[in-house]
């Protein structure tokens, strides 16, 4: 006999919203454990690093990836311990996951720990991405923009 969670499907969707959360986070894992790694990641494939602005990216040159990789290390140099943080959340959800008993609170603590981590790791790059975009010439940025625009289209 399965239990029931109080709201009936509310337990449900909420059970599948922290496991797509996890899902997400694990790519976000997957994402920085690899650039932790020396590997870095991008448009097509070991190019250079995706820095994670979706189309954004993909119009910047190999050089303004690098750099933008560059400055994200310098001010979050602990990706190693990141990295290492994120697989120990992992092993602790499997374990909740195969528990005898569901503890929903157990998973809830992990994925938001997992979430805040994320959160801090946006606030970050959001952070370096407009200092960075500050830096640049009128003209480069123009460029960019150009860019940007030019690649929305081809995606239409």
């Amino acid at each position: 006999m399965t239990e029931r969670t109080e709201g009936g499907q509310g337990g449900k969707l909420r059970v599948a919203l922290y496991l797509s959360l996890a899902i997400n986070l694990l790519f976000v894992g997957l994402v920085v454990g690899r650039m932790a790694g020396g590997h870095p990641i991008g448009r097509g494939g070991m190019m250079g690093p995706d820095v994670g602005f979706g189309p954004i990216t993909e119009s910047l040159s190999h050089a303004d990836r690098r750099e933008l990789f560059r400055r994200f290390r310098d001010v979050a140099p602990d990706f190693r311990a990141m990295r290492g943080a994120v697989r120990e959340d992992f092993a602790a959800l499997a374990t909740v996951l195969q528990a005898e008993t569901w503890e929903p609170a157990a998973a809830a603590l992990i994925l938001d720990r997992q979430a805040e981590r994320s959160r801090d790791r946006m606030a970050q790059g959001r952070q370096v991405f407009l200092d960075y975009l500050g830096s640049l010439s009128a003209e480069a940025r123009r460029d960019l923009g150009a860019r940007i625009a030019a690649d929305l289209d081809k995606r239409r």
